[in-house]
């Protein structure tokens, strides 16, 4: 497995580049505006990389029939599968720390309205990437990449501006029923075993998604 995650991580050497490049972009757009766009900068930033490295990993496989090559080797369809879904954590996860880099050194220019990363925000940002895979990949399995690209730019809209939408509404309306119900829960609870809970919580759908795609692949015929 761990040879088909580093092919799922080499074949995004091309689009490192353009990756970062838009990290920079989207701090910079960001961190002008300020408000909750700013605040949220790191996590709209990891996902939008995320579901560019799931795009070039997925287009790639479909156009150069990489599972039909992968599927006539001696390996396990369940590693086929899981090197998706670890590949993309593992990518995500290094383009986060370049961001955190990026955002300390954009701290000391005034202009920009942002703070150095927080631990909420790589908690947040690793768990909504982990639900952003669990929901996509089940159906690329399923129906191939072609099929499913409009669920695809669907999947990315709602975890791309979904966060930032619900925590401004969070913000503007304190006092609605259920916004204040959570945050009333929230504060009673530690931190700690709120962010235990999100990773637990992200995990759990993630591994349950993966075991759904390890099925839905070995019954595939190439």
């Amino acid at each position: 497995m761990f040879t088909l995650i580093y092919k799922e991580l080499l074949i995004q050497k091309r689009s490192l580049r353009f990756n970062l490049g838009y990290a920079v972009f989207l701090f910079i757009i960001f961190g002008l505006t300020g408000g909750p766009f700013a605040d949220m900068a790191y996590i709209m930033g990891s996902v939008a990389v995320a579901f560019m490295f799931i795009q070039t990993g997925c287009a790639y496989d479909d156009k150069n029939k990489s599972e039909v090559i992968i599927n006539s080797l001696p390996l396990a369809r369940r590693d086929v599968v899981r090197a998706k879904y670890w590949g993309t954590l593992l990518y995500s996860a290094g383009m986060l720390a370049g961001m955190a880099i990026l955002g300390y050194v954009l701290l000391h220019f005034p202009v920009f309205k942002l703070h150095a990363i927080q631990v909420r925000d790589v908690i947040v940002a690793l768990s909504v990437i982990s639900l952003l895979a669990a929901l996509y990949y089940p159906f690329f399995f399923k129906l191939g990449y072609i099929r499913s690209k409009a669920l695809t730019m669907a999947v990315f809209y709602l975890f791309f501006f979904g966060p930032s939408f619900g925590l401004s509404y969070a913000a503007t309306h304190p006092d609605h029923p259920i916004v204040s119900s959570i945050f009333t829960h929230l504060a009673r609870t530690p931190q700690w075993l709120v962010s235990l809970a999100a990773v637990a919580a992200a995990l759990a759908v993630m591994l349950i998604s993966q075991a759904i795609s390890e099925r839905i692949y070995r019954q595939r015929e190439f």
